[in-house]
């Protein structure tokens, strides 16, 4: 039976990763269109654009994984968790973990509340 400490020691050995958006002025961004009827799909109501900021999946590969996670977690001996995030769970991202020896904890889709990281970015949000 694991105690309270062997508990610790366990997640101790867990590096948490998370994203998160915060609004400083309460803006979210979107673009709100007044429009007559039958106008919907007119060209000026349309604006191009591409979902969350595209290239999510290389920008994560390339700006967050390859130069700060890999490096930190092959520094203190950590396995990764991170949520079930398109970024994350795509095969060019998983390929590359595996690539470079990051161990990757097991983590259930749908299940932000068995997160630790998610407290702190409540506890973040609530004082920004």
């Amino acid at each position: 039976m694991l105690t309270f400490d062997g508990v610790l020691a366990l997640w101790r050995g867990v590096l948490f990763t998370d994203e998160s958006r915060f609004s400083l002025y309460r803006a979210d961004g979107r673009q709100r269109v007044w429009r007559r009827v039958g106008e919907r799909f007119a060209d000026v109501n349309v604006v191009d654009g591409v979902a969350h900021g595209g290239g999510g999946v290389m920008r994560y590969r390339d700006e967050i994984l390859r130069p700060i996670i890999v490096p930190f977690i092959h520094d203190h001996h950590l396995m990764l968790q991170h949520d079930n995030a398109r970024p994350h769970v795509a095969r060019i991202c998983t390929q590359f973990l595996e690539a470079e020896n990051i161990p990757v904890l097991a983590w259930p889709a749908y299940s932000p509340d068995m997160s630790p990281i998610e407290r702190v970015w409540d506890a973040l949000d609530q004082r920004i």
